[in-house]
């Protein structure tokens, strides 16, 4: 599987010897320093992933990713509702482009994320572009009091006898 072609116009080429394109070097800048995990998906399967998705889904080498399932980084529970929506996306149907749920990490251990996916035209052909948050990470901490308040609420009125 080569890489995917990631832009329409022609950048400027280096030439021999003299390292990445402008714009090769912009896209590697913007993606691999992004804050967010950041990956390219066709038919399923990862083409490419950043630095922070590496890092959320615990990997250290990207080839552990490259070219697999995106369904791998996904708890087993919630699979078939993800692969649902790559097979209707793929085909061109209306699905949810954000979304939040559970990721499974390489250790095993799972966490609930956030994806926000958009369909790309490259010039090899059509992707899935995705950006993905730790919701745990990113909620404050007065959101997360309130949450559990409410959850402690919710307990106490399972408990109550009618």
């Amino acid at each position: 599987m080569g890489s995917p072609k990631l832009f329409h116009s022609a950048p400027k080429r280096q030439p021999p010897g003299k390292g990445l394109s402008t714009t090769d070097a912009l896209f590697r800048a913007l993606s691999e320093n992004a804050p967010v995990g950041i990956t390219l998906a066709r038919e399923g399967r990862t083409l490419y992933a950043n630095r922070a998705y590496l890092q959320l889904f615990g990997y250290a080498d990207p080839s552990a990713v490259l070219g697999q399932s995106l369904l791998n980084q996904i708890a087993p529970e919630c699979r078939e509702q993800i692969a649902d929506h790559v097979r209707r996306r793929e085909r061109g149907e209306a699905v949810a482009n954000s979304y939040e749920t559970v990721g499974l990490r390489q250790d095993g251990t799972t966490f609930l994320f956030r994806v926000d996916v958009a369909r790309i035209q490259l010039e090899d052909g059509p992707a899935n572009l995705a950006f993905f948050t730790d919701v745990a990470k990113h909620r404050n901490g007065p959101t997360k009091m309130i949450t559990v308040a409410f959850q402690g609420h919710y307990s106490r009125f399972a408990d109550m006898q009618l």
